[in-house]
This record gives structure tokens, sequence and C-alpha cells, in this order.
């Protein structure tokens, strides 16, 4: 009996060690965006963004990044979600993003808006092949079409 559970704490132990690295950086890129009134206080929006993620901890290099996404607002609230392309050539990986749902948002204010929310590793190609990991980013925008997104979480890179 004690052989079963040394082997399963040892197992547990081996999966614990082979988690994912935390990692860190910020996106800055050029945004196009479009946004569409649909009432007073509520719209439509969509862009579209190019620019350098610079990996500042981790297992993931400073690369190009290219980033998509959709949504829509009200007077309460944003909501949206969509895709980065990070890389170059063949070693890429992509990760799907959403803005928080419970998130606050005040249309009718004039101040910078922050966006926070989640993203996920959804496929690799190249050497980031089989790569997983998810975590957290804010986002601002900033004059003259520039947005800065700061992200962190755990990713695991194929072995």
């Amino acid at each position: 009996m004690i052989r079963p559970i040394a082997f399963a704490l040892a197992s547990l132990l081996a999966t614990s060690a082979m988690a994912g690295e935390m990692v860190s950086g910020t996106n800055y890129y050029l945004t196009e965006v479009k946004q569409w009134k649909t009432g007073v206080w509520s719209g439509y929006w969509m862009f579209s963004s190019k620019g350098i993620s610079e990996a500042k901890q981790g297992p993931l290099p400073t690369v190009p990044v290219e980033c998509h996404g959709a949504g829509s607002w009200d007077a309460e609230k944003m909501w949206g979600n969509g895709i980065c392309i990070n890389g170059k050539g063949r070693d890429t990986w992509t990760l799907r993003w959403a803005v928080d749902e419970d998130q606050s948002f005040q249309s009718t204010a004039i101040d910078n808006y922050k966006r926070t929310g989640k993203w996920q590793v959804v496929s690799g190609s190249g050497k980031y092949a089989g790569m997983t990991g998810s975590g957290t980013y804010t986002s601002s925008d900033l004059p003259d079409n520039r947005r800065v997104t700061m992200w962190e979480g755990e990713v695991e890179l194929a072995k």
C-alpha cells in the first residue's frame, strides 16, 4: 500500500515541477479603431493593432505582435474579445483575449479608460508548437492612435 501512495506523490510532485514559467511584458502598438454608435451611450467597436511585444520576465522573447478585436459598450460596461499573433515567420503563437465581463465602465467619462481582461494561448507553430498558457492584461489608449498593454501570466513551452 505504501508503494502506490509514494508513486502517486512522486507523480504529483513531477507534475507540479513541470508547471509553466511566469511571464510578463508590455505591448506597444499603433492602432486603427472603428466605432459605430448604436444609441446615445452605446456602440460597437473594432480595432486592429501592430507593434512590438517586449518581454520583461520569462522564456518569451521580444517579438512583433498583431492584435485584432471587436466588442460593444453601453453606459455601464464594455465587453469584447479578439486574438493576438506574436512572433514572425514560422515561429509564432496566437492567444485569445477577452475584456473582463464584470468591469464597470462610464461611457460618459472623458478620462482615459483602462481595460482589463484575460488571455489564453490557443496555438503555436515552429518552436512554439504545443505552447500553453494564460494570464491577465491591462490595456490603455494613448494619443496618436497608440496603445499600450501590460500583460502577465504563466506559459509552458513544449519540450
